[in-house]
Formats: C-alpha cells, sequence, structure tokens
C-alpha cells in the first residue's frame, strides 16, 4: 500500500519490481480478446500476473486468469490503458484531474470503502420483501415465457399473467429455461454462459484458543499451487463487531480449475477448510461454530466465449423491446455492478 512496502514486498524480485515501472513505456495493445493473466504479463511482468492478477481473478470470478477476457471483466482497466496508453500514466492523470475537481485527494493507490449492512447481506432482500410484499408472488415457478403481439404472457405452476413489460433478473441457466419459442435464439446464448462452482466454509474459532488474531482481510491463493482452496477472508477484521467470543474464517474453495468440489460431500470439504487453517494458524481446538454452503453454478465467467455471445445477446435484446435482462451475467458480477445495471434496465423502461 506504500512504496517503501512494494520495495519489501518479498514474492517479486528487484527485476520485477523494475520492470513493473517500466510499464509506462509499455505500447498500447491492440488485442480486444487479451486475456487478464497476458494482459498482466505484457504490461508488468509474469510475476505480476502469477502473485497478484491470477489470485485476483481468483478472489472476484474464481475463474482463470488465463482465460477471462480483460475488455469484460476489468472494463475500467481495458479503458485506462486505450485512453491513457500507461497503468501508471492512466492512475496520475486520473487522480490529478479528481484532485483538481475537488472530489478527492490525490493517492497513487487507488481506494475504496467495504462496506455492508449490519445485519448481513440478507437484510437487502428482508427489506425489499417487507417493502414490496403486496407485490411479490412466491412458490410460482415460471415454466414458460413468450412474445405474444404487444404483451408478453407468462404462465407459471400456478397461474397465467400478461404483461406489457418483463425484467428478466434470473441467472442466465434459468432465464434461458423460462424462455419459449418467440425467444430461442436468446435463450440458446443464455445457455451457454459459462459457471463455475464454488463453496464457502465458514469456521468460528474460540479466540482463546488462538495464539494471535491475524491481520488483513485474509488471502488468496495463486492457481498454480493446485489446491482446492482458493483463499480465505477474515470477516471479523473486514467488519468489525461486537464478536468478542469468536473469530471467523471464512474459506471458499472449487472455481473453474477445481470443478468436482460439486461431488465431494459437506464433511469432506469442511475437513479440507480445516485443513487449510490448521496448516496456516496452528489452532489448538475445534471451530465451536461450522457455516457451509455449496453453489453449484455461482459465478458467471467473463471468458473467451463470453465475448462472442455477449455481442449475440445484446444484438438479441435490440430486437425485443420492452424485455429487459438485468442480472451479474451482464456488465459486472459484483452487488454494486447488480445496482447499476437494474437502474440502467430500469432507465430503459417504457413507463
Amino acid at each position: 500500500m506504500t512504496p517503501p512496502a512494494f520495495f519489501k514486498f518479498p514474492l517479486l524480485t528487484l527485476a520485477d519490481k523494475l520492470c513493473i515501472f517500466k510499464e509506462i513505456f509499455v505500447e498500447k495493445g491492440q488485442d480486444s480478446s487479451e486475456s487478464v493473466y497476458d494482459f498482466g504479463k505484457r504490461r508488468l511482468g509474469e510475476n505480476f500476473s502469477k502473485f497478484f492478477l491470477d489470485p485476483l481473478v481468483t478472489g472476484i470470478y474464481g475463474g482463470d486468469a488465463h482465460d477471462l477476457n480483460l475488455k469484460t471483466a476489468f472494463p475500467k482497466i481495458y479503458e485506462i490503458e486505450q485512453q491513457y496508453g500507461s497503468l501508471i500514466r492512466g492512475m496520475i492523470l486520473k487522480g490529478m484531474t479528481k484532485k483538481q475537481n475537488g472530489e478527492a485527494r490525490f493517492s497513487a493507490v487507488p481506494r475504496g470503502v467495504l462496506t455492508t449492512f449490519a445485519q448481513g447481506m440478507a437484510q437487502i432482500i428482508e427489506e425489499l420483501f417487507t417493502r414490496y410484499a403486496k407485490d411479490i408472488l412466491l412458490t410460482q415457478e415460471v415454466t414458460a415465457l413468450e412474445k405474444g403481439g404487444q404483451q408478453f404472457n407468462i404462465k407459471t405452476n400456478e397461474s397465467r399473467f400478461t404483461a406489457e413489460e418483463v425484467f428478466l433478473c434470473t441467472p442466465a441457466y434459468t432465464a434461458g429455461k423460462m424462455m419459449g419459442a418467440s425467444f430461442q435464439n436468446l435463450a440458446d446464448k443464455l445457455g451457454q454462459i459459462h459457471y463455475c462452482p464454488v463453496a464457502v466454509v465458514g469456521l468460528g474459532y474460540q479466540r482463546r484458543d488462538m495464539e494471535q488474531i491475524p491481520p488483513g482481510f485474509g488471502y488468496l491463493i495463486p492457481s498454480n499451487e493446485r489446491k482446492q482452496v482458493l483463499g480465505t477472508l477474515f470477516p471479523d477484521n473486514i467488519f468489525p463487531g461486537e464478536n468478542t467470543e469468536h473469530f471467523m474464517f471464512r474459506v471458499m474453495l472449487g472455481g473453474t480449475n477445481n470443478p468436482d468440489i460439486v461431488k465431494k460431500s459437506r464433511e469432506e470439504l469442511i475437513k479440507v477448510a480445516k485443513e487449510e487453517i490448521w496448516k496456516k494458524f496452528k489452532i489448538h481446538g475445534t471451530p465451536a461454530k461450522v457455516f457451509f454452503a455449496v453453489f453449484p453454478k455461482a459465478i458467471p465467467q467473463y471468458d473467451y466465449q463470453y465475448v462472442d455471445l455477449k455481442a449475440a445477446i445484446d444484438q438479441e435484446l435490440k430486437t425485443s423491446e420492452r424485455f429487459h435482462l438485468a442480472a451479474n451475467y451482464l456488465g459486472g458480477i459484483s452487488f454494486n455492478d447488480c445496482i447499476v445495471n437494474a437502474r440502467q434496465a430500469a432507465d430503459k423502461s417504457f413507463f
């Protein structure tokens, strides 16, 4: 986070660090299909891709940096290079512009604030349901969605509805299954979007059993270590609260390079997570709390195949008035991205 800390960083050699400073002289890339890994290797050196970009992609997408397309997975980075010809030059100039506009104090390091809800991320879902309960129908599975003239016909396992405008906000693989013959081409494209599996194991240990509380927000593991574990987060350090008795480790497993985790049992995955924490922190005692969840199709992958699929999806939507897609397989996978996508879809509404 500071220049002295950078020069002391042990995973990069002196040659690697000097290579990063040469980034400002590297020519602008011309290949819009370039992978995240190849982009980092070209501009900042292979070890930068190996130790920084590879784990970053693992932590955000659960994916493979060699396969993810930079332009679609990290569009802001792509745009900075295209506009300024250099990441370093772009950060400096953008920072100076913000300072001149009085937006923020200039910093060479991009900064942000991690936020959540007091009762966790589920709080927003509960609040939305409370606020719009009279407009929400539960236990009704949509079995068919067709275009009929100027209207849409929606069939569920219990009823039939007509609508003048539709916003479809499910995952791509679910959206495709809902669509009938009038959306066949679009449904085919959505069904081809690749998702990776992720399992999450939460292990809460008694603080008295720990020799020390680990610093930082957690760690990510480069894919060349060939581990089932993608990384581990320390939620109690990220969002300090009143949990003074336990310390939570949130272990993430699976991803694109470990698809077989969906074949493993709950007990097997929890064992892998416990072994990971033992190797790293040598905590005596067993966890007092254990949480587990597995998502066979967790995160959409903005990979090579996705580039063509996204172009085809956009083209199909141009011919479908009053029909909108808003989900994390379009325009970014994060919660913040979904809020932006939803606003953009609402702005296109005819009503």
